[in-house]
């Protein structure tokens, strides 16, 4: 069994992933001692505590079972860690559990998902216990039928599937779920240097992803893979918009963070500073430069109309460590004379629905939220700022080539600023543009059509 100062070792190496999901101040204030030790052997603090924050971290496993399965029901297993992809595996989980296609299911989870599948109470699903003792793929079932992962960060659950789904759980089918328009950068298994990995890796049966531009996105990570197992169906990404709540989301949204009516409001969506650093090669401070410029084009533009009313919004990434010191509005204020006519907030007071929908503009370095613009009937702007390690940079590494970043661009579903001249020029246009419409997406249709393909018959 490990001692207490492997597992200090093992919470300080895991650092970036567990802090999102620590929320418990006396936790927190030893997840900081752990952080800061210079010497392991020399912490003082409470093994209780770090036990407990072992537990919200360590991998869970639900299981639920159908008790009037049709004769050729099928047991699927599926994954989940990051708060996007839990967001696309709850719908699914809620459907399965009343599809009679289904016979069993098993979940894994961790990290975000995991607390929040563990506040969901969702009672027709059984935790599976763990003896500590054993490896936890010793207790799991197997022999399943369907398999599906999603598209996560490293140190996530879906490698467990990628690599074994079918050769340790004996799945006749893998599929995954691609949640965004990155390919599946995020799960950094089919990069160029881990071609080594990627040929030990499960034959994948089918890819969902949201539509055609995702689809051409998705082929430059899976060049080979052939198109007519790519379903452009849409993900539940897509059919947890709400549009048809999008007006009230922007009234409570705007009332909740004390926005005018009238003001002229752009989000600005972080990314984890140190994930673009460290995955991408980005600058250190590419989160906390893209910021400043962004403040200081929107100030400008305050200034030039100074009749008129401004909004900043700022929402950090759910995962970035550095959140309370990036996003600091005293600081940032600090640094200029912020008009009069323009309010800066910091969005987390508010849910993700009434941040978007409060803003006219979402722009960010490389968030999705900034394709879903779009189906929000909102403009979507990338933050693709020219410069050593900032956003132009960033974009063409996660794309893979400037040609594919200009077919994205020629999409016209979103706009690409290389500076803070054409970003200002963006906002001054859609200041004076008049609000387009979103177009209705069909939620049970996704799910349907997902569904199908994962019980269909070879």
């Amino acid at each position: 069994m490990p001692n207490f100062e492997d597992k200090a070792e093992f919470i300080k190496r895991h650092r970036r992933e567990m802090a999102p999901i620590i929320d418990d101040t006396d936790e927190r204030g030893t997840f900081v001692s752990i952080q800061e030790a210079e010497d392991i052997r020399n912490l003082h603090v409470d093994p209780a505590r770090i036990e407990k924050i072992l537990e919200r971290f360590e991998t869970k496993v639900y299981a639920w079972e159908n008790t009037s399965p049709t004769q050729d029901a099928k047991s699927v297993l599926i994954e989940a860690s990051e708060t996007l992809a839990f967001r696309n595996v709850v719908p699914i989980l809620d459907r399965l559990t009343h599809d009679p296609r289904c016979r069993a299911i098993c979940f894994i989870t961790d990290s975000i998902a995991g607390r929040e599948f563990e506040k969901k109470g969702d009672r027709s699903f059984v935790r599976i216990s763990h003896d500590h003792s054993k490896p936890l793929l010793a207790e799991l079932p197997a022999n399943f039928d369907v398999a599906l992962a999603m598209v996560e960060q490293p140190n996530s659950q879906n490698a467990l599937l990628l690599y074994g789904a079918k050769s340790i759980f004996g799945a006749k089918k893998l599929f995954l779920l691609v949640t965004g328009w990155q390919g599946v950068g995020g799960t950094n298994l089919f990069r160029e240097d881990a071609k080594r990995r990627t040929s030990t890796m499960e034959s994948i049966d089918g890819v969902f992803c949201n539509d055609e531009l995702a689809k051409i996105i998705l082929k430059k990570d899976m060049p080979n893979f052939p198109d007519s197992r790519v379903y452009a169906i849409g993900t539940l990404t897509l059919g947890t918009l709400e549009v048809e709540r999008g007006e009230e989301y922007k009234k409570e949204g705007r009332r909740k963070l004390g926005i005018r009516d009238s003001a002229f409001a752009l989000l600005y969506a972080g990314q984890n500073q140190s994930v673009c650093s460290e995955a991408y090669g980005s600058r250190k401070d590419i989160e906390e430069e893209t910021l400043r410029r962004t403040f200081d084009v929107v100030m400008e533009m305050a200034r030039s109309r100074p009749k008129e009313y401004f909004a900043l919004l700022l929402r950090p990434h759910p995962s970035d460590a550095e959140q309370k010191r990036i996003y600091d509005i005293a600081r940032l204020v600090s640094l200029a004379d912020v008009p009069k006519n323009l309010e800066i907030r910091l969005a987390l007071a508010v849910s993700m629905q009434e941040a978007v929908y409060a803003a006219d503009i979402i722009s960010s370095i490389s968030s999705n939220e900034v394709f879903l613009a779009h189906y929000r009937g909102k403009k979507g702007v990338f933050l693709g700022f020219a410069g050593d390690g900032l956003g132009a940079d960033l974009l063409r590494k996660i794309y893979g080539s400037e040609e594919l970043v200009a077919e994205i661009k020629d999409s016209r579903i979103l706009e690409i600023v290389n500076s803070s001249e054409e970003l200002l020029g963006l906002l001054s246009r859609e200041h004076q543009r008049i609000p387009q419409k979103p177009a209705p997406i069909d939620k049970e249709d996704i799910i349907k059509k997902t569904l199908d393909s994962m019980f269909a018959d070879s």
